[in-house]
């Protein structure tokens, strides 16, 4: 699983092919630093594009579509979408809307009297799209992972979806982030138009368009430069590829795309050209209080340093993270795809912060690379035994969980488990008030085989939390 290749790490950050759509633009060559910056400091492999309005001011690909074969991303290259997709099923949905083929407020039992979904008659569109309905996520059903190849439609993931427990009742109560939310509302829209959901997309969204570029096939079959390979990345030179664990693409996210096919689509939605301002506007109105107020009808809105509204979705898989980012203020577009996974919406709000206030922002290291760094260099045992006395003071600080589990997570997939079991169980002593610690140690020992210890910390997990729907379906799974 280990790659050790200067050579490609060298054509990586040197010699890789650079494609720029417009020059002699102002805003150039600030872009371009805080790009150069994040390929030095955090292994930055995909595709970016800067737009204002209709023109495209910055449009290039970096890095290494297929890192074993040597070959070089390009602006045309396809990326997996993962859960920026659900900024197309939401439209999709608000088209419905607009039409009065669908309401927000009625339950959906009167769309989908077919499927015994719990809470049929409580739960509307409404909670659906903003994440508040309490569907747990279908992904942690015990028998996902086995039989995910024979999901081939959405009628499969459905009879799935119906045998979960709910994550938190009544409907409305709370945000808790629901893939099988969106997989309903992808029935939903088959059941009003009649055709199923890749017929809808493509005539409502990729066809008017002209999104050439954006499609769905399971398996993928990924041939670069055409599509890119989804990698794990930990270290300049430490990497593995991620395809077997690609899933298939629903209304929940997982088609892929150029980068230039989703410039396309947010351009429309500022142009009015897939929906009326009033619906469009809808959309991206607040929702829910405290503490997600900032996601909407399947977008979030997190303001500039300065108030600025930026509408934006991110998606994420095991290889694949994208963002895009929409500022109707001056029409601002911001894509960003990349075949590893890392939070490359930081790489979002450096090239807006370069856009608003002329200068280059200085780039931080990537908490996940630097503690990679850290642990590359020194001995990993005392630098991990420094965290137990100090983990606010280290570099990277860490402040929560999530920054072990992602390292222990991506170290799993490479084999380097003792190292994974030594960060997943200091997570559990920096952090024994957070479930997300223990489901990680819990998880780890299930891997494993090791059911009476997953077992013991996925119930620990539930004394905690007795509603944690992760907890309880893999505690269905192993007492089977």
């Amino acid at each position: 699983m280990f790659t050790h290749c200067l050579k490609s790490f060298f054509i990586l950050l040197c010699s890789i092919q650079l494609y720029t759509s417009v020059v002699a633009q102002p805003d150039i060559e600030l872009l371009n630093t805080v790009m150069q910056q994040h390929i030095r400091l955090n292994c930055f492999s995909g595709v970016v594009l800067v737009a204002r309005g209709d023109q495209v001011l910055y449009e290039r690909a970096f890095g290494l579509a297929d890192r074993q074969r040597n070959i070089a991303n390009r602006p045309d290259t396809r990326f997996n979408l993962c859960s920026m997709g659900k900024t197309m099923t939401a439209t999709l949905i608000m088209q419905q809307i607009e039409k009065g083929t669908l309401a927000l407020d009625i339950p959906i039992r009167s769309y989908l009297p077919q499927y015994p979904l719990p809470n049929a008659d409580r739960i509307t569109i409404h909670h659906l799209l903003t994440h508040s309905s309490g569907l747990s996520n279908y992904m942690m059903h015990p028998d996902y992972e086995a039989n995910k190849l024979r999901f081939n439609n959405l009628d499969s993931v459905m009879k799935v979806i119906v045998q979960m427990p709910l994550a938190f009742d009544p409907p409305g109560k709370q945000f808790e982030y629901s893939n099988s939310g969106f997989i309903v509302l992808g029935k939903i829209l088959e059941t009003v138009t009649g055709k199923n959901y890749w017929e809808v997309l493509q005539s409502e969204i990729l066809e008017p368009l002209a999104m050439e570029h954006t499609w769905s096939r399971f398996p993928v079959g990924i041939q670069a430069p055409r599509e890119a390979v989804p990698y794990y990345v930990l270290s300049q030179t430490k990497y593995a590829d991620a395809k077997q664990e690609e899933s298939p693409a629903f209304s929940d996210g997982g088609i892929y795309a150029s980068a230039h096919d989703i410039f396309q689509f947010a351009w429309a939605l500022l142009q009015n050209q897939l929906l009326l301002p009033a619906t469009r506007n809808l959309m991206w109105e607040p929702r829910l209080a405290y503490p997600n107020e900032h996601y909407h009808y399947g977008w979030e809105m997190r303001p500039t340093s300065d108030g600025i509204p930026i509408y934006q979705h991110g998606g994420g898989g095991r290889g694949f993270t994208t963002h895009l980012a929409i500022l109707p203020s001056d029409s601002t577009i911001v894509v960003v795809m990349a075949n590893y996974r890392f939070p490359v919406w930081e790489i979002t709000d450096d090239l807006v912060q370069c856009l608003r206030s002329g200068k280059a922002p200085v780039v931080d290291q990537q908490a996940e690379f630097a503690l990679m760094a850290a642990l590359e260099k020194g001995n990993p045992a005392s630098i991990l035994a420094a965290y137990r006395q100090s983990p606010s003071t280290q570099r990277p600080p860490v402040t929560s969980p999530n920054l072990f589990i992602r390292t222990a997570d991506m170290l799993h997939e490479m084999q380097e488990e003792e190292l994974a079991m030594t960060l997943y169980q200091l997570n559990t002593e920096l952090f024994p008030d957070k479930t997300f610690s223990w489901l990680g140690l819990a998880e780890h020992y299930r891997i494993h085989k090791q059911q009476e210890l997953a077992i013991k910390y996925f119930q620990q997990v539930l004394t905690m939390d007795p509603r944690n729907s992760f907890a309880q379906n893999r505690l269905m799974e192993l007492n089977q």
